[in-house]
């Protein structure tokens, strides 16, 4: 299913998925094996334990396998990104050998607070494709404050920042010169609270907001 803001689910296990705006799974658990598919977008589990049955998420060509455990898949056109708030998974690179079979090639185990991204595009290096980083706990509560329906931003240009705020919102903000979407932006706001956030735009940049259709243009004023 396809959500336009983040939901929370509870599966037939007992597991919490809690999904990001624009986030869609595939859900198929057998007697052996609890598989999810993230399609795209980002998603947070909570893994109810079964030591008799793995709870494995693919993504890409990627998989996380985990018991019992916590950690986020990020995945988009560009990157795979799996960030571990509890316990440890293990992460592997599917390759198929046949029409109808894969084989897994270890990458890395990871534990909690433990974040790796790969580079799915070719074009990099293979050494510079896969990298694990420590987060603090303050950077994993940043990464994951969308499950508060908030958005933070520590120095993100303005039109990555509306960016974020468009997955949430209907009706969509738009920037229609180079220069203010350059402007530095930080801060804590509610992702669903678009007026307060053009209100403080206006307030600290000048920056006013014409109504356009369904749109907000953002629009410095001279």
């Amino acid at each position: 299913m396809l959500h336009p803001g983040p939901e929370r689910q509870t599966l037939s296990d007992g597991s919490l998925v809690e999904l990001n705006a624009g986030a869609e799974i595939e859900v198929n658990f057998t007697d052996a094996q609890r598989s999810v598919r993230l399609l795209r977008g980002e998603a947070h589990f909570a893994v109810a334990k079964d030591p008799a049955r793995p709870f494995v998420v693919t993504a890409a060509a990627y998989q996380v396998r985990a018991v019992g455990t916590a950690f986020s898949v990020d995945v988009n056109e560009a990157t795979l990104a799996v960030l571990v708030t509890e316990g440890k998974v293990q992460l592997d690179e599917l390759h198929a050998i046949a029409h109808d079979q894969v084989a897994l090639r270890p990458l890395s185990p990871l534990v909690a607070g433990q974040k790796a991204v790969v580079q799915l595009h070719e074009t990099h290096a293979s050494g510079d494709r896969f990298h694990v980083s420590e987060l603090t706990p303050a950077e994993i509560e940043t990464a994951l404050s969308w499950q508060r329906m908030r958005l933070e931003f520590t120095g993100l240009p303005l039109r990555d920042v509306i960016r974020e705020f468009n997955r949430y919102n209907s009706r969509k903000l738009v920037i229609e010169d180079a220069d203010t979407g350059n402007l530095i932006i930080a801060g804590s706001f509610r992702a669903d609270n678009v007026e307060t956030f053009v209100r403080l735009l206006d307030a600290a940049f000048g920056i006013e907001a014409r109504s356009r259709g369904t749109e907000l243009v953002l629009v410095r004023r001279r």
